[in-house]
């Protein structure tokens, strides 16, 4: 018998999300959503919906299979209508998809074909007329005020009926279900028994853990997903769906709760009257997609130890369904003020990410790679960069010139005792402006390494010292000063050398290993 599939999904979810300007809007954004995809489906079980024919519905993605395809156009316009109407966004239909029994799989790769061609068409365009008696929302700048509510500073403003429910939901998160709630619940779950945790009641709360206020933001997504899917039939991807979600929280968790012990001198205190603001805060979680806000120290050995156990926890799950696929992710991490939009900041850590996903092609869905930076930087023209990035998340070595981002957080380490204006010198001989243009330009290569042996001299006056710059500047490029103390960077670029001294140099505050207490690195730049 001929079934059909409907498949649905949000439109820019973060653009809907990160509408309103300010972290407690921006949390309860998450929480509609959460809400919205338990609401459609409870909606589609009472019109006699079976339970195993609704595959996914969590993160603004829906796969659910109906008898006819009239009802699948009934419910892609619901689906669009109730969404637009309750977070104010667009979602994406494709047309239904018949099958036959056994051939889901099938169907599912040309629904997902089905819902690139839409989401690429563009929508069309309307003029809207000016009206003098409106007001705007004073939140978001772009839903019509409703009413006159309070904000989060206890200041009335004028809001929308979006922005109001969101500030509503992020009031009430950690008491309930959501997002927040549930995250906060698994990270106590880690932690000492009596630990009180806090959610950060804005970016300033997390920017509190660094000394110049900074935060990091993280972007994580699942390697080739859509092929594994293309594999799976009705059960296994239902399956599968329904735990990506609680496995990418779970291992967040889990590191988090290092995070909080590391950060809490001593640990937080069983039973303490003062909550312990949680240094990490999950904004979108759906499927293999998840951003977070963290404190930028130990960001860097954060997101390796939680690609190690979300690896391990997805391989299991992947044996249990009978599924031959090596998992992986890739990630994209940017340090920002606390006070930089969530918005650039978001878009700029996804500019990482596809960095990190273009380096990750034709390597295996197993590769696991990272790219960092500040929210301004530019690429280095030329032939020699200063930069190894992207990184592997995993700690073995890698095939080809990328390195682990384990040896970037060993070499830190091992560079603790050298004084900082010693590195800086030698870390500015790599910016941009003081490299050879290329490897032809020999009187520029000649006046480059008599510099850099110079301030290589005054930093090596210590024994120790000159022992842990040549081991480090070994690891993280190579020991020949005819290539600049370089390595292949074919990664980067094709035929380029580079070394991974700038970005330590760069993420020296954040490259500290969850292992070492923050005391034992000293200095910090």
């Amino acid at each position: 018998m001929t079934r059909y599939l409907l498949a649905a999904e949000a439109d820019r979810i973060q653009d809907t999300i990160f509408r309103a300007t300010r972290l407690p809007e921006i949390v309860g954004g998450s929480r509609m959503l959460v809400d919205w995809c338990r609401e459609m489906a409870e909606q589609m079980r009472a019109g006699g919906i079976p339970e195993e024919d609704i595959v996914i519905a969590d993160g603004g993605a829906f796969r659910v299979v109906l008898p006819d395809a009239e009802s699948c156009r009934e419910w892609g316009e619901r689906l669009a209508e109730d969404y637009s109407r309750t977070l104010g966004g667009t979602i994406s239909v494709a047309g239904p998809v018949p099958f036959e029994p056994g051939d889901f799989a099938l169907a599912s790769a040309r629904a997902q074909k089905e819902l690139r061609r839409v989401k690429n068409r563009p929508l069309h365009s309307s003029s809207c007329l000016h009206n003098p008696y409106v007001a705007y929302c004073e939140v978001c700048g772009v839903g019509l005020g409703s009413a006159r509510g309070w904000s989060h500073e206890e200041e009335r403003e004028t809001v929308c009926a979006g922005c109001s429910a969101r500030f509503r939901l992020s009031k009430s998160d950690q008491d309930t279900q959501g997002l927040t709630g549930l995250f906060l619940r698994q990270v106590k779950s880690h932690l000492p028994p009596g630990t009180e945790l806090q959610s950060p009641r804005d970016t300033d709360a997390i920017g509190r853990f660094d000394g110049r206020n900074n935060v990091a933001y993280l972007v994580v997504d699942g390697n080739d997903m859509g092929v594994l899917f293309s594999r799976c039939d009705q059960r296994q991807l239902k399956s599968l769906s329904g735990q990506l979600s609680r496995i990418m929280l779970d291992c967040l968790a889990a590191v988090t709760a290092r995070l909080v012990q590391r950060l809490k001198p001593g640990g937080p205190v069983p039973g303490n009257a003062a909550p312990v603001t949680c240094p990490v805060l999950p904004l979108i979680l759906g499927g293999d997609d998840l951003y977070v806000l963290l404190a930028a120290p130990y960001s860097l050995d954060v997101v390796r130890r939680f690609t190690g156990d979300y690896i391990r926890a997805m391989s299991e799950a992947l044996a249990e369904a009978g599924l031959d696929f090596s998992p992986g992710i890739s990630a994209g991490l940017v340090v920002c003020k606390a006070k930089y939009p969530h918005t650039l900041a978001h878009a700029r850590a996804h500019d990482l990410l596809a960095e990190a996903k273009r380096s990750a092609r034709g390597r295996g869905t197993g590769a696991s790679l990272i790219s960092f930076g500040y929210a301004e930087t530019q690429e280095e023209p030329g032939e020699y960069l200063a930069t190894l990035k992207p990184y592997s998340l995993l700690d073995r070595e890698t095939e080809g010139s990328i390195l682990p981002l384990k040896t970037l957080i060993d070499a830190r380490f091992s560079l603790k005792e050298v004084p900082a204006s010693r590195l800086a010198e030698l870390g500015s001989l790599y910016d941009a402006a003081c490299l050879p243009p290329s490897r032809m330009a020999g009187a520029k290569k000649r006046e480059w390494a008599a510099r850099f042996d110079f301030h290589l001299a005054r930093a090596g006056r210590n024994p120790a010292d000159l022992a842990a710059i040549e081991q480090v500047l070994a690891k993280l490029g190579s020991r020949d000063p005819g290539s600049l103390y370089m390595r292949s960077a074919s990664h980067v670029r094709r035929a380029a050398l580079g070394t991974g001294l700038p970005d330590l140099l760069e993420f020296w505050d954040y490259a500290q290993d969850l292992d070492h207490a923050r005391e034992v690195y000293g200095h910090e730049h």
